[in-house]
């Protein structure tokens, strides 16, 4: 595995080329952005935790709100449940995983409701 620290422009599906010269192909490429969680910038956001910070705490809450529908808020309302957290999971969308096989999406919810997790 080769990491270069440049920036870089997609020049076609397989093509991208990096601010040093360099032009690279390949049948798949991977996008790494490189997020962080933020808070939504709301009043009250002191009250609350960004995903990072569940690894920092010292005791696990009697009871959670995750916010969010994406892979992180799933996986962490998943972990907190499983430690004994009375956990609700909140998403704005029709559905959790927005952009995954539809399949999947209907049998998440279902098994995240039959592990107690309320939506």
């Amino acid at each position: 595995m080769d990491i270069h620290h440049a920036r870089a422009t997609l020049v076609d599906h397989h093509t991208v080329e990096l601010s040093t010269g360099g032009r690279f192909t390949a049948k798949h490429i991977l996008i790494a952005v490189g997020g962080r969680p933020s808070l939504p910038g709301i009043p009250g956001e002191e009250l609350g935790m960004i995903s990072d910070d569940l690894f920092t705490m010292e005791t696990l809450p009697r009871r959670v709100l995750v916010v969010g529908g994406g892979f992180i808020a799933c996986e962490f309302a998943t972990i907190l449940n499983g430690l004994g957290s009375d956990t609700t999971l909140c998403y704005r969308g029709d559905r959790l995983l927005r952009g995954f096989d539809e399949d999947l999406r209907t049998r998440l919810r279902d098994a995240l409701g039959h592990a107690g997790i309320t939506l």
